[in-house]
């Protein structure tokens, strides 16, 4: 290069956000593996030392029991299954952050949002929780009834018989907290982090979502409506750029309904209004969740960065609350919740 050349100019080679989706799919077989391995390994580890011991099959159904039902597991057998939730999740924790560590690198935990909490976000999801449980009860019922599995809508039955004589605090642990924490951690953290910074926001959050679906397997109505409602979450991710808010939202959805099931919390009220008023309550139940998106849409944090990066860099303003839509999310949820109590 001559003195009267102009200067090379290099851009920097940056590496395509991981995971994408054939390594996604690798270890999302992978983390499925441990984390539901080690509840199959616990239940059958403990059906062999029952039969070696009191020499009793355990895993012989109990006569005229409904196969698919708890019923039909005998009562030692119910409670390795119920021990089994909090276990295997701790194991799917694990391998969730070993993935992460590997993949995303040290600073794995700032990177997925897990070091910043924004109060706003998360009070506004919060007055968002009753309307978002009773959408996706209602997109049950529906989903259900067109695949043709009325039968299997009693989850919050099989629930109350898996769990009954558990502590109240060990039933949010195994229902509410190990799915919260770990499938966030994997699905919107670990997943959605990468597809998103690969393929786009659209494409990134259908494929997390869709993976969030698949992993609970069964039966496809649960598959379908689990993702749609990994969709919600994953905007509420985006939008307050902190894993904690849906996980926050997991965690209190799925608690909400294993304390539903084994008693400690009413839900007579919320039953009666949904089955008298559902032309109110359905519809009102929509506004609270578009007027609180809405909110959160313009306080969304901005990033000058790759855009599957969750948390913003350095120097960039997070965004407010603004005042119309907030009040309009707040009336709205103080709406919903005066129709649910006054039934």
């Amino acid at each position: 290069m001559s003195a009267g050349d102009p200067p090379l100019v290099t851009r920097p080679v940056t590496a395509a956000p991981r995971p994408g989706i054939a390594e996604g799919s690798i270890l999302t077989i992978g983390f499925a593996a441990v984390l539901f391995g080690t509840m199959i390994v616990l239940f059958f580890a403990a059906a062999a030392w029952v039969y070696f011991r009191d020499g009793i099959n355990p895993l012989e159904a109990r006569p005229g029991a409904d196969p698919r039902t708890m019923d039909a597991l005998q009562p030692v057998m119910v409670e390795v299954l119920a021990w089994s939730f909090p276990v295997g999740y701790l194991a799917g924790f694990l391998a969730g952050a070993t993935a992460l560590r590997v993949v995303v690198g040290r600073g794995w935990v700032r990177a997925i949002g897990l070091r910043r909490l924004p109060p706003g976000h998360l009070a506004l999801w919060l007055v968002a929780l009753p309307a978002f449980s009773l959408l996706s009860d209602g997109l049950a019922q529906i989903l259900y009834r067109a695949f043709g599995m009325e039968e299997l809508l009693d989850q919050g039955g099989e629930l109350g018989k898996l769990f009954h004589g558990f502590h109240p605090a060990f039933v949010l642990l195994a229902v509410g907290v190990g799915p919260g924490v770990v499938e966030e951690v994997w699905c919107r953290g670990f997943l959605g982090r990468g597809f998103v910074g690969r393929y786009g926001w659209f494409t990134g959050v259908a494929f997390s979502a869709a993976f969030f679906g698949l992993l609970h397997m069964w039966p496809p109505p649960y598959v379908l409506l689990t993702a749609l409602m990994g969709a919600c979450l994953h905007f509420a991710y985006a939008c307050s750029r902190s894993l904690w808010v849906p996980i926050t939202i997991h965690v209190a959805n799925n608690g909400f309904a294993g304390l539903a099931a084994v008693g400690v919390v009413p839900t007579g009220g919320m039953d009666r209004a949904v089955a008298n008023m559902p032309v109110l309550v359905y519809p009102l139940a929509a506004g609270v969740l578009l007027a609180c998106g809405w909110a959160a849409w313009g306080a969304r944090a901005t990033s000058a960065g790759p855009r599957g990066v969750m948390v913003p860099p350095g120097g960039v303003v997070e965004g407010r609350l603004r005042l119309w839509p907030t009040l309009v999310a707040l009336a709205s949820g103080v709406a919903l919740v005066v129709v649910l109590a006054a039934s």
